[in-house]
């Protein structure tokens, strides 16, 4: 009788930690954990690490290089797709969750290394992803699975944090992420504004260098994660501005707004859609520096709206967008799936 291959769940330092969990716990998946190393970098040192990434992951399977299924995350799955195609090992499905790219220019150049091959799967993590992906990268859209992104932890709402440092609860608007996101034309809107504007993002969002910034913005980078809770925990609403409709962006500053019911004002884009009911838990916009300056003079207005649309909002995110939920769907996509 043929011995079962192994299936293989690879993580990339403690990257979608629960997802993890739950493969191995519940799938019979074994955990090949690489080092990984900080998930927010540039494009020269993320190829860099994919690379080093690689290496470690070929001397680190003593016992064959033959698999069953291999979950691989984020760009580590193009890697896996490259030493299969190449012989270097085998399996019998790749599902690579969470595959994005955020700048059109890219791509062209990820085209290179998508191979047309029915044992590989992707799940993406927004619907307009299986249209953008199957057509400038000619994946066949059977094997493009939409997975909702939710709150993969217990989605309980972290208690009440310490008011961070210079913040007046209820007194700012608080924005935060680093890719894909369009920080300018949001800095301009608060240029013209009495309001206050704090923004957490990265030392990579290199858009933000030489900008002169108001007195009422606050730009900080790569604080912890608590402290960027926290800052949104007493924000009165949220914003989330994004450059390009190429895909999954802004969930997870989406639901930490959910989680904390704050109104949240993004950027009108496919991802988002699912995230914000426009005019009942939020506002979807077209372009901040025509749309935005309205929304605020309205919340001035009134500003119970807040409390009313971030109430909503929680309840959205309760219904919709548990761990349990997400786990459930994600089942279904691995025990589905086929490979003809």
């Amino acid at each position: 009788m043929q011995k079962r291959r192994r299936n293989l769940a690879i993580q990339v330092g403690h990257e979608s930690p629960e997802i993890v969990n739950f493969l191995c716990r519940d799938l019979t998946f074994e955990l090949l954990q690489l080092p990984g190393g900080a998930i927010i970098v540039g494009k020269p040192r993320l190829l860099f690490r994919l690379v080093l990434d690689t290496f470690w992951f070929l001397g680190s399977l003593p016992r064959g290089r033959q698999f069953g299924d291999i979950v691989a995350f984020g760009h580590f799955g193009v890697a896996i797709r490259l030493l299969g195609r190449l012989r270097i090992i085998k399996y019998s499905r790749l599902f690579n969750v969470g595959l994005f790219i955020h700048s059109p220019r890219w791509l062209s150049i990820f085209r290179l290394f998508i191979f047309g091959s029915s044992p590989d799967h992707y799940i993406v993590h927004s619907e307009p992803e299986i249209s953008l992906y199957g057509t400038n990268l000619g994946i066949d859209k059977r094997r493009l699975h939409y997975l909702r992104w939710c709150d993969w932890s217990s989605g309980a709402i972290l208690p009440e944090l310490p008011i961070p440092e210079g913040a007046r609860p209820n007194e700012y608007y608080c924005s935060g992420g680093y890719s894909n996101r369009d920080y300018f034309p949001l800095i301009e809107v608060f240029r013209t504004q009495p309001e206050n504007l704090i923004i957490v993002c990265s030392r990579n969002n290199k858009e933000l260098e030489g900008v002169v910034i108001p007195f009422n913005v606050r730009v900080l980078r790569d604080i912890p994660g608590d402290l960027f809770e926290a800052y949104v925990q007493y924000a009165k609403a949220g914003i989330v501005p994004l450059k390009y409709d190429t895909g999954a962006s802004g969930q997870d500053v989406m639901l930490r707004l959910m989680r904390n019911k704050k109104l949240i004002i993004a950027t009108d884009i496919g991802a988002v859609r699912e995230y914000i009911d426009n005019g009942q838990t939020g506002f979807l916009v077209g372009d901040m520096l025509r749309d935005l300056p309205p929304i605020i003079k309205r919340i001035n207005v009134d500003p119970s709206i807040c409390d009313d649309m971030g109430n909503a909002a929680h309840d959205l995110y309760l219904r919709r967008f548990s761990g349990h939920a997400g786990l459930l769907a994600l089942r279904k996509i691995l025990c589905t799936c086929d490979n003809e």
